[in-house]
């Protein structure tokens, strides 16, 4: 007997039912490469521990030397750490290797391994991005504390030519040696920029403090998958006179959660509980340079994670 085959109406039946399982399937599908991806980042996140821990034995206990990515006035005590914002590393402005690049650098990890496996596209390219976003370095976020702890053995370095507490890293990385006293002075001394130890706690200035007043390295949250970015194609309107602002848009890698690396190499992926969101896009879509503590916005973020050890 000859086999019949389907018929129009059958095949449209079975279209219909694999488009239905296929429609159930879709979101378990892309739920598990979500978990995938946001497993792989924590992983990567246990190694840059590991490539930090590294990195500070082989340096008298001291993060790598850092420095602000933007040097146009925008980041006063962010409390963001990555690379600079321009395409090339290795300018007359920025000579030497710093923040995570260094890690690098010094062979300890790959590029690849400083970019969040769920970034979007457009936090990866050079100039668009107001933190570290960049081919060479990475999408995730790592903490510095405004502390005047910072200067103990160099005071002359705070609020360095009135560009705030922690304005000296604006215009030298930690671990150079910075001019001290006014140039053309006579007898003008310089001072190393300080570097962040893992050996001691930082009293936060009171600016930037809500929920706890000191950041301990050996610790607390100290890196983040990105939870803010803002984009320097075009300044922000309304700004107050002087000074300079942004559009800012909120950057979250895996949705309402974020995988925060804390100095004892523990690794949690951590809900927002509408923290993040209000102090990465404020209302006005713009988060103004103050001068000083614009790093309040971070800091209240960065005790969010604290909390939720």
């Amino acid at each position: 007997m000859r086999k019949r085959g389907l018929t129009i109406a059958e095949l449209l039946v079975v279209m219909a039912c694999l488009g239905l399982l296929g429609g159930i399937l879709a979101p378990t599908v892309s739920a598990v490469r979500g978990l995938s991806r946001r497993v792989y980042c924590a992983s990567q996140l246990s190694g840059i521990h590991t490539a930090m821990s590294a990195y500070a034995a082989d340096n008298h206990f001291c993060m790598p030397p850092f420095k602000f990515c933007d040097v146009r006035g925008n980041l006063p005590a962010s409390g963001h750490w990555g690379g600079p914002s321009q395409p090339d590393p290795m300018t007359f402005s920025n000579p030497m290797p710093i923040n995570l690049s260094c890690l690098v650098t010094d062979g300890l990890l790959i590029p690849e391994q400083l970019k969040c496996p769920s970034s979007a596209p457009e936090l990866r390219r050079g100039q668009d991005s107001f933190f570290p976003y960049t081919n060479q370095f990475s999408t995730y976020c790592l903490r510095f504390p405004a502390s005047s702890g910072l200067f103990e053995e160099s005071p002359a370095l705070a609020n360095y030519h009135k560009l705030g507490l922690l304005g000296i890293y604006l215009m030298y990385a930690g671990g150079q040696k910075a001019l001290a006293s006014a140039p053309g002075q006579a007898g003008a001394t310089y001072q190393t920029v300080p570097l962040v130890r893992l050996t001691r706690r930082y009293k936060l200035d009171s600016a930037v403090a809500f929920s706890t007043t000191v950041f301990d390295p050996a610790g607390d949250a100290v890196l983040s998958d990105v939870f803010w970015w803002q984009d320097n194609s075009a300044e922000a309107p309304n700004a107050p006179k002087g000074l300079v602002s942004y559009r800012t848009q909120a950057g979250w890698c895996h949705g309402e959660y974020f995988n925060v690396l804390y100095g004892s190499g523990a690794v949690r992926a951590i809900a927002d509980d509408g923290t993040v969101a209000a102090n990465s896009l404020p209302p006005d879509g713009a988060l103004v340079d103050s001068g000083m503590y614009f790093g309040k916005y971070a800091e209240r973020v960065w005790q969010h994670f604290d909390a939720a050890r």
